[in-house]
């Protein structure tokens, strides 16, 4: 102590200063002398503040429902306390918000403002919010008891951490990392093919046999004769869109004496036939076009008249070049009677 009070005196003798400032000093000196002991730390210009209290501990066996509902109001306080009471005091339960709270039944728990099971919740699933990430092609997700299941759907085969069908991927044909490439880049049937599924190789060509009249339904199957059209694999008498009756080829779909099948004839009242039915053309709102009715606001080959096809534009850049382009085939009637400018 001593020691100290020497320097101090010797730091005074050094210094030049104010009688008042020597005073002010040597006040200091004295009071931190004195409480020093006491564990009050002083500085120069004054002292540290002290740490804050730590937080009370909470009290213990305290009602859990009291401490869960601090609503503002008494009515929604108790409204509150009752659905907390009804769930037996586990407010995990406790669903909704202050004025409408209920319990969620057994087995739920509460996320924000509605009751779930999160064993078996997608979107909380094993904790509220922590949701399974969206399956990916040919998967599916499900949660099972709090945890995110991922498993392959419909057949499909899971080939380096991700679903798929053998069958017909290239990447995984017959089986994954099987790789088909070269002269038979497609995949059928779990086999490589020199062809895509809907086509048949045919003499190094690929080729539709479901209507390709030299290939029908198998290669070097020609269609000739009475059966001279190839309909959906099979030879047949007409082509298609048409039906033999009695030897020649007709649309049913417009024909007035087969109209929706073989010998049914329109007559009296309903004497024309439109999509297969016997109807009244004019009651109908349909034009008579040769023998059959005509709904001229969307055929493409009449449109808004008997004989008007709709012109096809091929493109826009090659309208100078290649001109309009007559198809029946193209059903833009709407269009075509939009811009008359193309009829």
């Amino acid at each position: 102590m001593s020691q100290k009070w020497d320097e101090f005196s010797k730091s005074l003798a050094d210094e030049s200063l104010p009688r008042r400032e020597t005073l002010r000093r040597l006040g200091l000196a004295v009071t931190a002398t004195i409480l020093g002991p006491l564990g009050i730390e002083f500085a120069r210009a004054g002292h540290q503040p002290k740490p804050p209290k730590p937080p009370k501990p909470p009290k213990p066996n305290q009602d859990p429902c009291k401490a869960y509902c601090t609503c503002g109001n008494s009515r929604q306080k108790d409204q509150c306390l009752r659905a907390c009471k009804a769930c037996n005091g586990n407010t995990s339960r406790l669903a909704g918000s202050c004025g409408n709270y209920y319990c969620c039944g057994n087995g739920e728990v509460s996320c924000g403002d509605y009751c779930t099971s999160t064993a078996n919740d997608v979107y909380n699933c094993g904790a509220c919010g922590h949701y399974c990430d969206e399956a990916g092609t040919y998967e599916s997700a499900a949660c099972i008891n709090g945890t995110c299941e991922y498993e392959c759907a419909g057949g499909a085969t899971r080939c380096d951490g991700t679903c798929t069908y053998t069958g017909w991927d290239p990447a995984n044909c017959g089986a994954c990392g099987n790789a088909c490439d070269g002269e038979t880049p497609f995949c059928v049937d779990g086999a490589c093919a020199g062809c895509s599924p809907e086509l048949a190789l045919c003499n190094g060509a690929c080729l539709d046999v479901n209507w390709d009249t030299n290939n029908c339904g198998a290669c070097g199957n020609v269609c000739g004769g009475d059966t001279p059209y190839c309909t959906a694999g099979v030879c047949t008498h007409c082509s298609s869109g048409s039906e033999n009756c009695n030897g020649s080829c007709v649309t049913l779909a417009w024909d007035a004496n087969n109209c929706g099948a073989c010998g049914n004839v329109c007559s009296g009242a309903t004497p024309y036939c439109s999509q297969g039915v016997c109807v009244d053309c004019a009651g109908s709102g349909g034009a008579v076009c040769g023998s059959a009715c005509i709904d001229v606001m969307w055929d493409s080959g009449n449109c808004g008249a008997c004989g008007n096809v709709c012109p096809v534009l091929i493109s826009r850049d090659s309208v100078s070049a290649i001109g309009r382009v007559h198809d029946p085939r193209i059903v833009n009637c709407a269009r075509c009677l939009r811009s008359p400018s193309w009829n």
